[in-house]
């Protein structure tokens, strides 16, 4: 637990209980479809916090912890012993020293695979395999060759196969049907070489609820872990997620006020002018720290439980809202991200605001800013 210091000007807090009470939503509605779950902590674990996540989270005894580098995983192992799957590309010059840290890589193709082989260490590998998101990974073509090189290696644990989902949270249900009928193909053909994996994954937050090959015994989950339901409303399992709650708020410090009369603009462009005698604040965050930018007079702010608008253009560092005339003064805390995901400062709201989605909304909360779990 991170005590507050004063000189904090922005802060985001990790509110663990309900970090906590995702994890456990999902670990229930994993158990019933008999699923462990691996919870994805890449891009500084969608904004939240690596560190801080892990944290909060390694008292649950995740199977693994899932990041995207070498560099995230080394920042696990500084504070955690629990074991991590880097799922994202490596440079072949860093396999020997990921190999001898004793992370579990994925292999996406036979030069990584090879390489992995020519180190002659004992060690675990997760295949990613392509059915139909065509951005990565290995196809049916290469199995045999897979199977080959497998069987030549015993040092090589293939502890994991896995896909993922291309439309998973779309409309409509048929490709990701297809894409899990390819994956049991795949999972047949290693099978009938006699290869059983210990982990069978392939669903992500929008999909691991739509798997229904029993061989599946794990999924991969991201931005449900942090709150934000991935399904449209419309979806017949979305509310199996609905109690998920966001785990993430962020604080600014009103740094300066300026009071303005009728007329007067306010910053770059001069794309607000007041339209009487109004009171607006400033707050040392921009869209280098978080806002975008085509938040510029749309935005919102929240004090107590009023929302307060954002005038003028967003700046590197700086933002400027207007008071309405409240009592807000230098010092006085503001929410920039709120909680609640009904408010208007939600990151969900924030995301439809800026014609975006809430991942990349969230990673937009620079890791400059001082984490404090809660």
């Amino acid at each position: 637990m991170f005590k507050k210091q004063a000189s904090v000007l922005n802060r985001v807090e990790i509110i663990s209980a309900n970090l906590i009470n995702n994890f456990h939503i999902l670990k229930k509605q994993g158990k019933n479809n008999n699923l462990e779950i691996f919870p994805v902590l890449k891009a500084n674990a969608y904004g939240h916090g690596l560190e801080e996540c892990v944290k909060i989270l390694e008292s649950q005894n995740p199977t693994y912890f899932i990041v995207d580098s070498y560099y995230e995983a080394l920042k696990i192992r500084k504070i955690s012993n629990s074991p991590v799957l880097i799922i994202g590309p490596n440079s072949l010059d860093n396999i020997k020293y990921i190999l001898k840290k004793r992370f579990t890589l994925t292999v996406t193709n036979i030069i990584t695979l090879k390489k992995i082989v020519s180190e002659k260490k004992e060690t675990k590998i997760h295949l990613s395999f392509n059915t139909g998101m065509n951005r990565e990974g290995f196809v049916k073509n290469d199995i045999s060759n897979i199977i080959k090189i497998l069987k030549k290696n015993p040092k090589i644990n293939c502890e994991g196969i896995f896909s993922h989902f291309a439309d998973a949270d779309g409309e409509f249900e048929n490709y990701t049907e297809l894409q899990e009928k390819n994956f049991s193909e795949i999972l047949d053909f290693f099978n009938q070489n006699e290869i059983y994996p210990k982990w069978i994954h392939l669903g992500n937050s929008a999909g691991f609820l739509k798997t229904k090959n029993n061989r599946i015994n794990a999924f991969r989950t991201g931005i449900a872990l942090y709150g934000i339901n991935p399904l449209p409303k419309n979806d017949k399992k979305y509310d199996k997620l609905k109690n998920l709650k966001p785990a993430l708020r962020l604080i600014s410090t009103v740094t300066d006020l300026q009071e303005l009369k009728l007329n007067d603009s306010v910053s770059y462009n001069c794309t607000f002018k007041a339209k009487g005698k109004t009171k607006i604040a400033l707050l040392p965050i921009g869209y280098e720290e978080f806002f975008d930018r085509k938040l510029s007079n749309c935005g919102y702010v929240k004090y107590k439980d009023i929302f307060l608008p954002i005038v003028g253009r967003i700046c590197m560092n700086l933002t400027l809202f207007d008071t309405k005339n409240l009592p807000i003064k230098t010092g006085t805390e503001i929410i920039v991200i709120s909680e609640n995901p009904k408010d208007k400062n939600s990151i969900e709201n924030i995301a439809k605001l800026v014609n975006t989605i809430p991942y990349e909304t969230l990673i937009r909360v620079n890791n400059t800013h001082r984490r404090f779990i809660v």
